[in-house]
């Protein structure tokens, strides 16, 4: 499958810093929120996986 649509399975979300670090890593459904309010201002690579189905990378700008 190539779209996080198709996965009806729970997705592990992680959150890495500018310098690579993982800062956050938690588990959902597609559509849930993640709570990101812990993490001071700035940017970070948030990487999306459902076991066996796909995996996206993603760009957030944290801002207070």
């Amino acid at each position: 499958k190539t779209d996080l649509f198709d996965c009806p399975e729970a997705l592990t979300i992680e959150l890495y810093s500018l310098y690579g670090n993982l800062v956050h890593s938690t588990t959902g459904m597609l559509g849930e929120p993640v709570d990101v309010s812990m993490l001071p201002a700035g940017p970070y690579t948030v990487v999306i996986r459902a076991d066996g189905c796909v995996e996206e990378t993603k760009t957030l700008l944290r801002m207070h």
